[in-house]
């Protein structure tokens, strides 16, 4: 079932690329701006010592994320969602929940993104990332936010 997965991303990256997409659902203005409103974060690449999370915006507070756990080289796929504002204005952080997948597993999480210049090992960024997974120890690590 997850081998058809990927080539449905990959096709999905295309149509978007290439703008065969559906403006009225196209992430468009700044958050809060009506129709078209777009995700707090539009995409996050980081992680930490042996980990791995990355995610895109799909509309508004919506993710497609993949991310690998340490001691393991399985790669989970999943959704993300979060809400327009964060969930600690004054901290800057944003709260994502959702569900990742790895044949034949789900695996509830929570991300936590924090603004700030941060780096963990060889690994600078613009946000600091925690990782809530269901029966795992929390994890730690920095990140890069894109900006519109």
């Amino acid at each position: 079932m997850f081998s058809l997965f990927k080539p449905v991303l990959a096709a999905t990256a295309l149509f978007t690329m290439t703008g065969c997409v559906d403006l009225d659902d196209a992430p468009t203005g700044p958050a809060g701006k009506g129709k078209g409103e777009v995700s707090a974060i539009p995409a996050f690449t980081g992680g930490g010592n042996n980990w791995s999370l990355n995610f895109n915006a799909t509309g508004k507070d919506k993710y497609s994320a993949t991310m690998t756990l340490p001691g393991s080289s399985q790669q989970w796929v999943g959704m993300l969602n979060g809400k327009s504002q964060p969930a600690d204005a004054s901290s800057g952080t944003t709260v994502l929940s959702g569900e990742m997948r790895a044949t034949p597993a789900v695996l509830p999480v929570t991300v936590e993104i924090t603004r700030g210049e941060c780096s963990t090992g060889n690994r600078p960024g613009n946000a600091r990332v925690s990782l809530y997974a269901e029966g795992e120890a929390p994890l730690r690590g920095c990140g890069s936010v894109a900006t519109y």
